[in-house]
C-alpha cells in the first residue's frame, strides 16, 4: 500500500503465456525450503518488485488467510495462502530482475491502483475479494498491528475464471 493507504500494487499475470486473458493480483509466492512466513513475503517483495524490507517488518502484518486450488495444464495443486500487507512509496521504481523464467513468461506490468479504479475497472482482479482484503490492510495499518487477527476466507480457483467483484465459491 502506498504511505497515504489510498493505492494498492498489483502485478499482471497471464495463465498460459501472454496470449491468454491476464488479471491482477497480488505480490506474493511461495515459501523456500526453511523459511518462515515472513521471510518469505519480504523476499518476494524484493524478487517481484525489487522493493527491499526487512522479514521483521511483516512479522504481525498477516491480514488474511485461505485455503486455495492452483489450476495448471498439467496439475493443480491446493495450498495456503497467507496475505501480508507493507507500506512503499508509489515513486520507487519498480523492478522485476528478480523474477525467475518462468515468471518472466507469465508476469506483465506492475501498476498502483486506488479503489475506484479497482471497483469501476473491467479488468479481473484475483483474489476476488480483493477490495476486501485492502480495507483489512488499511485498517490494520491504522491500529496497532497485534490486535488484528487473519481472517479466513474461501479460496476461489486460480487462475480466476470470474468476473470482477465475484466469488464463484463463497
Amino acid at each position: 500500500m502506498s504511505p497515504k493507504l489510498d493505492r494498492l500494487l498489483l502485478q499482471e499475470n497471464y495463465g498460459q503465456g501472454r496470449q491468454a486473458p491476464s488479471w491482477w493480483i497480488t505480490i506474493g509466492g511461495g515459501l523456500e525450503p526453511g523459511e518462515q512466513l515472513a521471510q518469505a513475503a519480504a523476499r518476494e517483495l524484493w524478487e517481484e518488485t525489487g522493493i527491499e524490507r526487512p522479514a521483521a517488518s511483516f512479522h504481525d502484518r498477516c491480514i488474511a488467510e485461505r485455503l486455495a486450488r492452483h489450476c495448471y495444464p498439467d496439475r493443480s495443486s491446493e495450498h495456503k495462502e497467507y496475505y501480508f500487507y507493507v507500506v512503499a512509496d508509489p515513486a520507487q521504481t519498480i523492478s522485476s530482475s528478480g523474477f525467475t523464467p518462468q515468471e518472466q513468461e507469465v508476469t506483465g506490468r506492475s501498476q498502483w491502483w486506488s479503489r475506484s479504479q479497482i471497483a469501476s475497472s473491467a479488468e479481473v482482479f484475483w483474489p476476488s475479494n480483493l477490495l476486501d482484503l485492502w480495507q483489512l490492510a488499511r485498517l490494520a495499518a491504522l491500529s496497532s498491528p497485534d490486535r488484528i487477527a487473519p481472517v479466513r476466507f474461501k479460496g476461489n480457483d486460480y487462475p480466476p475464471t470470474s468476473s470482477p467483484g465475484t466469488d464463484p465459491t463463497s
